[in-house]
């Protein structure tokens, strides 16, 4: 799974969240820079408020392996449908990412 969201912190920036599938664990070293230069590189405004520090670099956060799922369960251990919960690609909410990173 993947997950992104806006880290407001300052300068705010964008941040992944990320479960690897099983025996897929790679190295990270140097792909969040990848990342920022391909948003750079694919949208000029972000290119702008990299440039004036209006934006930060993005992060990566690894999630242990079955944090997707254990969210899922939670989800619907309270009360909703399985059917009706999303994957969370954007957590819009403060409360979804951290129900998805306290594990």
């Amino acid at each position: 799974g993947l997950t992104a969201r806006m880290e407001m912190c300052s300068p705010p920036r964008v941040e992944l969240a990320f479960e690897w599938l099983p025996g897929e664990e790679r190295e990270l070293h140097g792909k969040a820079e990848a990342f920022d230069r391909a948003l750079r590189e694919a949208n000029i405004e972000y290119d702008s408020k990299r440039k004036s520090e209006r934006l930060g670099q993005p992060c990566f956060r690894v999630l242990q392996r079955g944090s997707y799922a254990r969210y899922r369960a939670r989800k619907a251990s309270g009360g909703a449908p399985d059917s009706q919960i999303k994957d969370l690609i954007i957590a819009w909410r403060a409360e979804d990412w951290a129900d998805l990173v306290k594990d």
